[in-house]
């Protein structure tokens, strides 16, 4: 079974890549398809990312998806062949500003709209007079609680309203 090979400051950097991925709370799979398309300057058909890695073509194929899904590399298709091609998205500034609006939108966005909603039930369900005390005790700790996770919440989205200008800057930049 071949994996990555390069000369031994880009296995070395193969490595820490894979291993930056992992501390990160990747699975191996993720980290070493990162490690790969980061850098290979060229798009790599799945069939050399499988044999680069180590892995099936399928399971390469379902992770290349979620690379997909969060920006950092998009399908290619070459004129006159049936592979498909993977590239790995080579800014990394923008890589980043993918991944943190793609936490925003799919996460913490879809959240503030649910909590408000959640609260509101909580507190009726508090002021029932049907309610024993000792649930209306613990609603009036969920309630806090989800009332402090909003808080967050959008402070953290204001946050990374705050970076988009930077971000957008910085990728301009890298161009």
């Amino acid at each position: 079974m071949k994996v990555y090979q390069g000369l031994p400051a880009e296995e070395e950097l193969y490595r820490a890549i894979v291993d930056l991925s992992l501390k990160a709370g990747a699975n191996m799979l993720f980290a070493k398809v990162n490690a790969v398309l980061f850098l290979e300057p060229r798009p790599l058909s799945l069939e050399a990312i499988a044999e680069k890695t180590g892995y099936s073509l399928a399971s390469v194929s379902t992770i290349v998806k979620q690379f997909e899904m969060t920006r950092k590399a998009h399908r290619i298709k070459k004129p006159g062949s049936k592979k498909i091609y993977v590239q790995g998205e080579k800014n990394f500034v923008s890589m980043l500003h993918q991944q943190f609006k793609h936490i925003i939108d799919t996460a913490l966005k879809p959240m503030q709209d649910l909590m408000p909603r959640i609260i509101k039930e909580l507190k009726q369900a508090q002021k029932d007079p049907k309610t024993r005390k000792e649930k209306k005790e613990e609603l009036k700790k969920k309630i806090q609680w989800y009332e402090d996770y909003l808080e967050q919440n959008h402070k953290i989205v204001n946050l990374f309203n705050d970076m988009e200008q930077s971000f957008k800057k910085l990728e301009h930049l890298h161009r």
